[in-house]
């Protein structure tokens, strides 16, 4: 079991859906694009045409980090996830590794 860990890029995405209520999936870099793969890959957003719209948990998380004032990278353990919602602890812990580029 590992902690789910987000890169700047993501966090980013994040604090600024929740704000907006959805983001453009094509951003002014490839990391921006790549950064919002991951977040539907792994249950905290989905993509809505051109868009990314967070998910409950998606929702919950970026509220977290948006209060916590969290700038730059961010892991948060999977009992702080089970807590927000189970379902991402649940996926965390069956899906295979795979190396970020």
């Amino acid at each position: 079991m590992q902690d789910l860990v987000l890169l700047r890029d993501e966090v980013a995405i994040l604090k600024l859906a929740v704000t907006q209520g959805a983001v453009s999936r094509i951003g002014p870099t490839l990391g921006h694009e790549i950064a919002c793969d991951f977040l539907c890959e792994n249950g905290l957003a989905e993509p809505d045409g051109d868009d990314v719209r967070l998910t409950q948990v998606g929702q919950r998380v970026a509220e977290t980090l948006l209060c916590a004032g969290v700038i730059g990278t961010a892991s948060i353990s999977l009992g702080v996830l089970d807590a927000l919602g189970p379902q991402v602890a649940a996926a965390k812990t069956s899906a295979p590794e795979e190396p970020r580029q």
